[in-house]
């Protein structure tokens, strides 16, 4: 969920059978009357978050489009009205062994002055599950396209009981952070699909992370 100016941007997967899951968009600004934009993207796409300003006049999302044979990797697309999206990219992020299989947006960016900073997740198959693990990396303030810094190492991984048993076993899957004025910042995730977890860092830690990881 993106706050900008006086209304609330929801990406959400929609699943269209057989055709898989796509983008879809949903505005609200008092979270009881919704206007739905619809599917914004073709499938197989899904892990979207759009930027919390428009960047050179245009709305900025992070996707990740999905490869037949389930790998996927972390797209950046353009808009000027949240329908209609273009000028798309993928992201230039290392292939650690953590995100071989595929990487994907997780919180809305934030805004810091050495660039964008992205909260993400990466999964690796091993021989009996897909591991998710949570990673950092930073883009470009001006243009977002361009990775600035991106640590092969991870910042979370699945180890806690309630993060390796449950729905799905290994995950730790983050949808959102807040960030205070101090700079703390609490990483909201789930646990093997089953529970909601939150960790807590900051801003400067994970921009130290990201610069000298």
């Amino acid at each position: 969920i993106t706050c900008i100016e006086d209304r609330y941007i929801i990406c959400h997967a929609l699943y269209l059978d057989q055709l898989g899951s796509c983008i879809a968009i949903a505005e609200t600004r008092d979270f009881k009357n919704f206007v739905s934009l619809g599917e914004v993207s073709v499938p197989s796409n899904r892990n979207a978050v759009i930027f919390p300003e428009k960047i050179n006049g245009l709305y900025c999302r992070l996707e990740r489009p999905q490869n037949i044979d389930g790998r996927g990797r972390i797209w950046i697309s353009y808009s000027p009205d949240l329908v209609f999206w273009g000028k798309s990219q993928p992201l230039d992020i290392p292939h650690t062994f953590w995100q071989l299989q595929k990487n994907g947006a997780g919180t809305v960016p934030i805004k810091t002055d050495k660039g964008w900073l992205e909260i993400y997740h990466g999964t690796v198959m091993t021989a009996s599950t897909e591991n998710y693990y949570l990673g950092a990396l930073l883009l470009d303030l001006d243009d977002p396209s361009k990775v600035i810094a991106a640590p092969e190492k991870y910042i979370l991984a699945p180890e806690k009981i309630y993060e390796c048993v449950g729905q799905v076993p290994n995950v730790v899957f983050t949808g959102g952070a807040v960030v205070d004025k101090e700079g703390k910042m609490l990483i909201y995730y789930g646990g093997a699909d089953t529970c909601m977890c939150v960790a807590e860092s900051s801003v400067d830690k994970l921009l130290d992370f990201c610069f000298n990881s």
